[in-house]
């Protein structure tokens, strides 16, 4: 499981991003998730699915802002 936070959506909102190598069926996945308006709960905004069995889709996330414009990418 990773995890990693920063502005990837909207600049003013956070964005967390989780990473699981073995959901799907052990495919992996990557979500991403933004606060609820006015509250303390996490909205799902999307998914990627990895695309092989076992391939470690999800293992590690880096979010950095590579070009220094303000917008971090995961």
């Amino acid at each position: 499981m990773s995890v990693g936070i920063g502005h990837i959506i909207e600049g003013r909102i956070k964005t967390y991003v989780a990473g699981a190598p073995r959901m799907m069926q052990n495919l992996g996945q990557v979500a991403f998730y933004v606060q609820a308006q006015g509250g303390n709960e996490l909205e799902l905004q999307f998914t990627f699915t990895g695309q092989q069995i076992a391939s470690g889709f999800g293992y590690d996330l880096t979010v950095a802002d590579f070009n220094s414009d303000g917008w971090a990418y995961a």
